[in-house]
């Protein structure tokens, strides 16, 4: 199979609302740990890859640290590195903030 599309590095950053910020009226999240997934065309390729298919992802990437990242956990999940590009404009992350399985 071959996917062709935008991708994402999607990061989920959980944790417990300790108190409300003194500042302005925003909850104070104490992390509890961070987990990062592929989004986007990268989650279509890992459902074809968890239900058997070879599958090839056609997509690009920023050259820094979430780039590595993504193309790590793409290689980690079976997905080949070869269709990955890398572009020297950087990542736009996408971070979701979780808290009692509220976003």
């Amino acid at each position: 199979m071959l996917v062709i599309g935008d991708s994402a590095l999607d990061a989920y950053i959980a944790g417990e609302v300790e108190r409300i910020s003194p500042e302005a009226p925003v909850p104070v999240l104490a992390v509890e740990r961070e987990e990062f997934l592929l989004g986007g065309a990268a989650n279509v390729a890992k459902c074809l890859v968890a239900l058997g298919a070879r599958t090839t992802l056609c997509t690009v990437v920023g050259e820094d640290a979430d780039g590595e990242l993504f193309r790590s956990e793409a290689e980690g999940l079976g997905i080949p590195r070869l269709g990955i590009w890398s572009t020297a404009v950087g990542a736009r992350p996408e971070d979701r903030i979780v808290a009692r399985q509220q976003q």
